[in-house]
């Protein structure tokens, strides 16, 4: 999922910088900082929401609506941020790992459904 976010956030980046004539050497350089930065402030916003979502919510799966053990527990976005969700805590849920990399970036994802192809 992060290298199909990396190339999303690339394509953009790429247009607008041959159109100046940026160097490509230096264009991949500058790409590769803003998204870690952009990455490492999202992760920041699920860190210090965590505990708020997992007592708002427990461990119950937001997607499927099992317990989790608290070592599988992952933060999901509702909406996701690739489809214009935030990081606030309305958007977070409780998820296991396994549901959160099966969901991906969907909204409306039934892992029901998914189990059946």
């Amino acid at each position: 999922m992060a290298r199909q976010q990396y190339a999303q956030f690339t394509a953009g980046y790429d247009k607008t910088m041959k159109a100046l004539g940026v160097i490509e050497t230096h264009l991949t350089a500058y790409v590769r900082r803003q998204y870690r930065y952009r990455r490492g402030k999202a992760q920041q916003a699920i860190r210090k929401h965590r505990a708020a979502v997992v007592a708002r919510d427990g461990y119950i799966c937001g997607i499927c609506g099992l317990d989790i053990e608290s070592g599988r527990l992952s933060i999901d976005h509702i909406l996701p941020i690739t489809r214009g969700g935030d990081d606030s805590i309305d958007n977070l849920q409780p998820a296991h790992l396994s549901c959160n990399s099966r969901k991906q970036n969907r909204i409306g994802f039934d892992p029901l459904q998914s189990e059946a192809r």
